[in-house]
């Protein structure tokens, strides 16, 4: 089947004719039977594939609900949802329960919703991916702990200076070198554990510099 959902046209091999949608149509995404759901503004519609015809099953064509949701399909049963924008209330239809209302809890909804059924074990739930809200189905209660997503307030923390100046050696010494114990074989790198086998009285940083050991050779390195 080809849709058209800004047409509200519909092709099949065998058929074509009109959807009876207009405006946002959101389509089920499976086919219960030979039937797909088609989910408007103002209700929702059955589209037989088989002989191409369109029927209403719920709403009219001039009332408006809402946002509608993506209809479900789950084995026998059908379950579609609209969420309109300020203070409610929605709607939730199942084809075995009918339709229930969604109150908003007192609060409002923006203009951007995003209503979306999401499966929670065996259960079903409407989510409005926009706001948090979540209600139950088929029964369409509100969870009141979704409406509750306000983060603490930031808090703003100052940046602080430390202007505190190190101490000053007051007796500079030298480092002092002990005695290095270590092996090398021919022809491979051999690290040389200077820092390791060092003192350095003061505790301060130290620089090292590279110079040739007595006795070496530039084939035996330094």
């Amino acid at each position: 089947m080809l849709l058209d959902t800004a047409a509200g046209r519909f092709w099949t091999a065998d058929a074509a004719g009109g959807t009876g949608t207009a405006g946002a149509v959101a389509v089920s995404r499976a086919v219960a039977g030979d039937a797909v759901y088609l989910a408007d503004e103002s209700g929702l519609v059955r589209l037989d594939v088989a002989d191409g015809t369109a029927e209403r099953v719920f709403g009219d064509s001039t009332t408006s609900r809402g946002t509608p949701a993506r209809p479900v399909v789950d084995g026998e049963t059908v379950s579609a949802a609209w969420l309109p924008e300020g203070a409610g209330p929605g709607t939730l239809w199942t084809s075995t329960g009918g339709d229930v209302t969604l109150h908003y809890g007192g609060l409002t909804l923006p203009a951007q919703r995003r209503p979306t059924f999401v499966a929670a074990g065996d259960s079903l739930v409407l989510n409005d991916a926009r706001s948090g809200w979540v209600w139950s189905a088929p029964d369409g209660a509100l969870l009141p702990s979704s409406q509750n997503w306000n983060l603490d307030d930031d808090v703003q923390t100052a940046s602080t200076t430390n202007e505190q100046e190190p101490p000053p050696v007051i007796d500079p010494r030298p480092p002092v070198a002990e005695d290095d114990a270590f092996g090398v074989r021919p022809g491979e790198l051999c690290p040389f554990p200077c820092c390791s086998t060092t003192t350095i009285p003061t505790r301060t940083c130290s620089r090292w510099t590279r110079h040739p050991s007595r006795g070496s050779t530039p084939r035996s390195g330094s």
